[in-house]
């Protein structure tokens, strides 16, 4: 099995191609974050191999490479299968949230018990190569942590920006494929596949690539699976709310109907949305034992906790934004509002794909849950339509009764009989999509 790059190709790599590092400390504003000025950066870092992971089936390795300044790793997984004469077609997979105290255990899914096993394994079976990035500060490979946890201390969670910083690590990734496995991968059909908030990185990766940027490698579609895919400030509150409010989800009578209004006609101001989360054991209040702990807060309590998180990542360590205030307030209806200072607002709008969906000229498929509270079904619909809307290509495809994972829950009041398991058809309609090579 040839793992090792050639030197040669690697050498002119680095020397036709400066990744211009700067540490995400040195950021001042919220313009470094944005998409327009991750397209005046210069991407790409060569990729060497740090460990061979033996397999009787496949090849696979896990390999480094630098992305603004940092030793990151990614995971490099070929099929058992001869490949086509121009290479396999490629899939890389983005990972979704893990949390910096974690961040440095992950395995990079070798683990067959893991999801994302099942994911990677997926595409690889189906003939593509799958690389899977770990991002900054994940994994730990011969006994060395990836660099960068001060990076994910500053901005994970609270700021929604890590997701920036990851598509950085990913763009750096994608302008070094070269390096690696000459000749055996298909670099005219690379393809992103993001879960969760991945799916947010995937989504910054492609509107980067879509608009005359310094990103060398061309992207030929794009997957979404239940992906972060709400702009950020959106994100910010709803999760606020889905996560620490029980009222969220319960009707005005405060029972729990799926729906806003109660059995007496009673109309929450406060719901969000209908499905609690799949893994607690009944969605009926009177049966919550751990409710008080979990979702004790009151809607106000939610945002201004969240908020607090926010501005405070923002004012600590954006100098031009030191100053930056917010309140939480409630509107006439008695619903709970956020007035946000605008230069946050319209700095965090930079740095999302949806607020610029013209800018992904490349086909996509969303795959959601009608009932994930990490992934709104209006989200996906509307990030869907506004592509479509400007020209580009989406499909949309909702998976009822399906998880966070596109699995079927072992819940009966979540998952019912009629349902059916959406992880396989999703993989069917990625394959589709992505061998055929993207015109656009």
């Amino acid at each position: 099995m040839r793992f090792i790059a050639s030197l040669w190709l690697a050498l002119a790599l680095c020397a036709c191609a400066s990744t211009l590092p700067r540490a995400a400390s040195d950021y001042t504003s919220l313009s470094d974050f944005s998409i327009t000025a991750l397209r005046e950066r210069t991407y790409g870092s060569p990729l060497g191999v740090e460990q061979v992971v033996r397999s009787e089936v496949y090849p696979s390795s896990l390999v480094s490479y630098q992305s603004d300044g940092l030793r990151v790793y990614a995971r490099l997984d070929l099929p058992a299968t001869d490949g086509l004469p121009e290479g396999y077609p490629v899939v890389v997979f983005l990972h979704g949230w893990r949390g910096i105290d974690a961040a440095p255990s992950l395995g990079f899914y070798y683990d067959p018990e893991s999801y994302y096993h099942d994911m990677v394994n997926a595409y690889r079976e189906a003939g593509f190569a799958v690389i899977t990035p770990g991002y900054r500060g994940h994994g730990t490979v011969n006994g060395r942590p990836a660099d960068g946890l001060d990076d994910m201390a500053r901005w994970d969670q609270g700021s929604y920006l890590i997701p920036v910083l990851y598509a950085v690590d990913v763009m750096n990734l994608l302008d070094g494929l070269a390096s690696v496995h000459p000749g055996k991968l298909d670099l005219s059909r690379v393809n992103l596949v993001g879960h969760s908030q991945g799916g947010d990185a995937a989504l910054v990766v492609a509107a980067v690539a879509g608009g005359g940027s310094g990103l060398r490698q061309r992207i030929n579609a794009v997957s979404i699976w239940n992906g972060l895919v709400a702009p950020r400030l959106e994100q910010a509150q709803v999760y606020a709310l889905l996560q620490n409010s029980a009222t969220a989800f319960l009707a005005g009578d405060g029972t729990w109907t799926g729906a806003a209004q109660g059995a007496n006609g009673q109309v929450n101001r406060e719901f969000v949305f209908g499905w609690p989360p799949e893994w607690i054991e009944t969605p009926h209040p009177s049966e919550w034992t751990w409710q008080h702990d979990t979702w004790g807060k009151s809607a106000h309590e939610a945002l201004e906790e969240a908020m607090g998180k926010l501005y405070g990542a923002v004012n600590d360590n954006l100098p031009a934004l030191a100053d930056a205030r917010y309140v939480v307030s409630r509107h006439a209806d008695g619903s709970p509002v956020v007035q946000h200072d605008p230069r946050v607002a319209s700095g965090l709008a930079a740095t999302h794909a949806a607020h610029r969906p013209g800018d992904l000229a490349v086909p996509v498929n969303v795959h959601f849950s009608d009932r994930d509270i990490y992934s709104l079904v209006r989200w996906n619909r509307q990030l869907c339509a506004a592509i479509k809307q400007a020209g580009g290509a989406c499909r949309a495809y909702e998976y009822p009764g399906n998880t966070h994972r596109l699995r079927l829950s072992e819940r009966a009041w979540f998952s019912q009989k009629q349902h059916r398991e959406g992880f396989a058809d999703a993989v069917s309609r990625d394959v589709v999509l992505f061998r055929t090579r993207s015109e656009r």
